[in-house]
């Protein structure tokens, strides 16, 4: 659920310079997620499940420099290992069976499973917090959960790409070129979503 600030008591002011960096980090995310695309542009083939998680960290600050602070020391890391306000990661699993008959071989029970894990931040300041702060901190939030939502459906694309390529990767001569092919379909659909996750 989306939480923004709790029990929050506003005070009457906070730093230019503070309110700055989070409407630079505000625009980052509004950008970024004006970018995202919409969930359910192309449904999901037979055989493609979904599991998804959402994942949230605390922060209690209630001035920037703090609020900064934490959200770069309690949130997560993506793989390069640098800290990222909000983050998504994908996991596939990939189950088929293949049948040799006597000219060729081919694919059976295909299925493509995706576990889609959201990690955002929560933000309960520990006392009070300035009335501008509240409002950009809810904005960033927004902006933020709409980005990690495009990474998500980044995510669903993949697995019905997957579902799509490896259905077509057989019939072949043997089922160990059969499984060959599969390896290679499913390593440029995972290549093609790393590209779109930089982009």
């Amino acid at each position: 659920p989306r939480r923004g600030p709790r029990n929050a008591r506003p005070r009457p002011g906070v730093s230019r310079c503070g309110l700055r960096w989070l409407a630079l980090l505000l625009a980052v995310a509004t950008g970024a997620a004006a970018q995202a695309p919409t969930r359910g542009a192309q449904p999901l083939p037979p055989g493609v499940t979904v599991e998804e998680h959402i994942h949230h960290y605390l922060l209690d600050a209630t001035e920037v420099p703090a609020l900064r602070e934490q959200l770069d020391t309690r949130g997560p890391r993506n793989r390069f290992g640098h800290p990222a306000a909000g983050l998504t990661r994908h996991d596939f699993t990939v189950r088929y069976t293949t049948e040799p008959r006597a000219q060729d071989c081919v694919l059976r029970d295909v299925t493509v499973h995706v576990r889609i894990d959201i990690h955002l931040p929560r933000w309960e300041p520990d006392g009070d917090a300035a009335v501008a702060l509240q409002a950009q901190w809810t904005a960033l939030y927004d902006a933020l959960h709409a980005h990690e939502l495009g990474h998500r459906d980044n995510g669903l694309w993949a697995a019905a790409e997957l579902a799509r390529r490896i259905e077509a990767a057989g019939p072949a001569r043997n089922c160990t070129v059969l499984g060959l092919s599969v390896d290679a379909a499913r390593a440029r659909v995972l290549d093609q979503l790393r590209r779109r996750e930089d982009a």
